[in-house]
């Protein structure tokens, strides 16, 4: 029985150096125009836990409120041992949790009993409100990612009034901004790619896996994995036939949330989409396509602007069958 629902698609989450910052860059990026940021330690929280320990938590938390990809965006503050300062320490910036499942208190019951019984602890966990309670779990080591919950009693959120930051059209609508369309499916880079697809079968129900072979110019295959849960789309590549995402890896070479596929274009709307992310500051990292060739695989460089969130894009040559279907992305 799958471990936890996929019940929507709701944000990923970044670690950054400076919130206030990265809003922008996101909003730049995304077209994102509002966020609702907080500062929160433990006195926000009610029994706040980190793998277990009452142990400090001070961050800032910044939430897209709208767009086409919904971001968390958390910066670790001075004291603060909470997860985002423990992923920070160890692997640096960027992607860190996903959040897939939101449930109410019965349903909740019940997924707690069956992650119990999988010895799957929470991560972080704290009672936000009367209304709201949150865990990340401790799955970093399996799927790449902390898999974040929420439980859901009613509207009151945590801490006090958030701060909005809104974002106007000289920002979220430059002139040639590329397009993006939603999130797609995001990537994993993994050393062990038959444990990791294992964990995610049993973690969130991805049981009907589709093999994708992807060459590089020099004439490099790259070997991965594309499944999908409900709204959950996962590519898992192999570590071992991708050396420039192995370089990503970190804790003793588990898993590492690498990547998000967000646009597909026509290799007309790709060159100009290409020459505009460029303009910003991502350039080219990586080309690959599929061995007929009508569907390349663009990454974008997102070390400088977006915290190291690299972007993909999927250029389909006319000819091409529709990626959605052929390629396993979410709905």
């Amino acid at each position: 029985m799958t471990l936890l629902p996929v019940t929507g698609l709701y944000h990923s989450g970044v670690v950054v150096d400076d919130c206030l910052r990265s809003i922008e860059n996101f909003s730049r990026i995304f077209g994102i125009p509002v966020w609702e940021a907080q500062t929160l330690t433990n006195a926000d929280f009610r029994e706040p836990r980190v793998h277990g320990q009452d142990l400090p938590q001070h961050f800032m938390s910044a939430v897209a409120m709208n767009g086409p990809v919904g971001f968390e965006l958390c910066e670790s503050l001075a004291g603060d041992r909470s997860v985002y300062g423990q992923f920070k320490a160890e692997a640096g910036l960027g992607l860190q949790h996903v959040f897939y499942t939101i449930l109410d208190q019965s349903e909740f019951a019940a997924t707690e009993r069956r992650l119990a019984e999988a010895r799957i602890a929470p991560a972080q966990s704290a009672i936000i409100s009367d209304t709201v309670d949150y865990y990340y779990f401790d799955t970093i080591d399996s799927l790449g990612a902390y898999a974040e919950l929420l439980v859901v009693k009613g509207p009151n959120p945590a801490g006090g009034p958030p701060d909005v930051h809104a974002f106007g059209p000289e920002v979220t609508e430059l002139p040639g901004r590329a397009p993006i369309d939603r999130l797609y499916r995001y990537v994993v880079v993994t050393s062990d790619i038959d444990q990791t697809r294992a964990s995610y079968s049993q973690f969130y129900g991805v049981t009907d896996w589709r093999t994708l072979l992807l060459v590089s110019a020099d004439g490099h295959t790259r070997r991965s994995f594309a499944g999908r849960a409900g709204q959950l789309a996962v590519e898992l590549v192999d570590a071992a036939s991708a050396p420039q995402l192995a370089t990503r890896l970190g804790r003793a070479n588990g898993p590492r949330l690498s990547h998000l596929t967000v646009s597909i274009y026509s290799p007309d709307e790709a060159d100009a989409a290409l020459s505009w992310f460029q303009d910003q500051g991502m350039s080219v990292a990586e080309k690959l396509a599929t061995p007929d060739g009508l569907l390349e695989f663009v990454r974008l460089d997102g070390r400088s602007l977006l915290d190291g969130v690299d972007l993909e894009i999927i250029v389909r040559k006319p000819a091409a069958a529709d990626p959605v279907d052929a390629l396993y992305l979410a709905p």
